[in-house]
């Protein structure tokens, strides 16, 4: 394994008078990193003494694999300072890497941010609130593909009378760029009674646009699998605070605290020109569905049955559809989209935690902390295990082999 990295950075100071500055600053980075692997593998040494694997007499067999990924960037950035206390910042980034199709050039993410820090301002009379700033930022981010998923790729077979030729391995794609994220922030951040308490105030909203995703090939392509594509959108916002204080401060105790929340709302905009289940689908009933969140719940939901008292099973499955009306339930496993119905997602609405630290005497320090999340389903295996498997309640799972 080697890895090569290299990178540069310079920051020009300047002071422009009237209380503004200028800070300019530019550099590059070189990522490189080569994995080659040789296995070899043999069983049998004739005589005592050898150690090669050539020396083996039976089941001889030698691999060899090697992945070679690149990064190159640039960026150059700009911020300008008055007085101290506002400050605004644009910049940009250029970045290439050898796991992008040939079709696609170098990627492009800017950034703007602006900061101003109205205690320092000669109008602030806040006795309350001694420190208040305001912010605001905009910027672009990128996740790259895995080596190799832009390629075209052969696989080397044997042929008619022994001759070695290949066959078609991966189809590749030309047009393959890096997964983008687009966001915004804003907030606030804020210390009251000589910072003894604090606060701290973001929204975000976030793009993800040209997601890396699978897709089903079709055969006529003379390939057989899968393709990487860059496809779909979704959304995501909400909010973060962090409240956090000092209630207690003597020369012989200190209580401090921190309390903080997050909430999360996505949704998938758009899923491209991709159609076929197994893109959508991210495992066992979890899919990702234009306007639900990401990774959500999917599943038939039975809304009515018969009994049957000569063999104990239900009959005339009805179940509900996506639409909200109702159906014959399909045979497991084979049910269409249509009867899938959104039964919650798989990540959290609103999570948080609280902490607080008691510091004695200087010397002694006692921390503790909770956290939780909450707004969202997980699939729960208890019920089934200690019912099915251990008969603990299996009377209410196959209730017919039962007085």
């Amino acid at each position: 394994i080697n890895s090569t990295t290299a990178d540069y950075s310079g920051t020009l100071t300047a002071h422009l008078g009237g209380g503004l500055n200028s800070q300019t600053s530019f550099g590059g980075q070189f990522y490189r990193k080569h994995n080659d692997n040789v296995e070899a593998y043999g069983e049998g040494f004739p005589a005592p003494g050898l150690t090669s694997v050539a020396a083996t007499t039976t089941n001889f067999y030698t691999t060899q694999d090697y992945v070679n990924n690149t990064t190159v960037g640039l960026y150059g950035q700009e911020q300008l300072g008055w007085k101290g206390s506002r400050f605004v910042t644009v910049g940009l980034r250029i970045a290439n890497n050898s796991a992008f199709g040939k079709n696609f050039s170098a990627a492009l993410y800017p950034k703007v941010s602006g900061t101003w820090t109205l205690s320092a301002e000669s109008f602030w009379h806040g006795p309350a609130v001694n420190t208040l700033r305001v912010r605001f930022a905009y910027g672009q981010s990128g996740q790259q593909p895995d080596a190799f998923a832009a390629l075209r790729a052969f696989l080397p077979v044997t042929g008619p009378n022994n001759v070695g030729t290949v066959t078609p391995g991966t189809v590749g794609n030309p047009d393959l760029g890096p997964e983008r994220s687009g966001e915004i922030e804003a907030g606030f951040d804020a210390g009251l009674f000589d910072d003894r308490l604090g606060l701290e105030f973001t929204y975000f909203s976030e793009q993800t646009r040209d997601a890396i995703l699978l897709r089903q090939i079709a055969p006529s392509t003379g390939f057989s699998g899968t393709q990487y594509v860059n496809a779909g959108r979704v959304d995501n916002n909400g909010v973060e605070v962090v409240f956090r204080g000092t209630p207690v401060a003597t020369d012989n105790l200190t209580w401090d605290f921190s309390l903080n929340l997050s909430t999360d709302h996505n949704k998938v905009v758009s899923l491209g020109n991709v159609t076929d289940r197994d893109f959508v689908s991210g495992g066992t009933y979890i899919q990702h569905h234009v306007g639900y969140p990401v990774g959500s719940w999917f599943q038939e939901k039975i809304v009515s049955a018969s009994f049957d008292t000569t063999t104990g099973r239900a009959t005339n499955l009805i179940c509900q559809t996506l639409s909200g009306g109702t159906a014959p339930c399909s045979p497991p496993g084979s049910a269409p989209d249509s009867m899938l119905v959104y039964l919650g997602r798989t990540t959290p609405k609103l999570d948080g935690g609280f902490s607080t630290t008691l510091t004695l005497f200087h010397n002694l320090r006692l921390f503790g902390q909770v956290d939780f999340k909450t707004g969202f389903s997980k699939l729960d295996g208890n019920q089934r295990v200690r019912c099915l498997f251990f008969a603990r309640c299996r009377e209410n799972y196959v209730p017919q082999d039962y007085d």
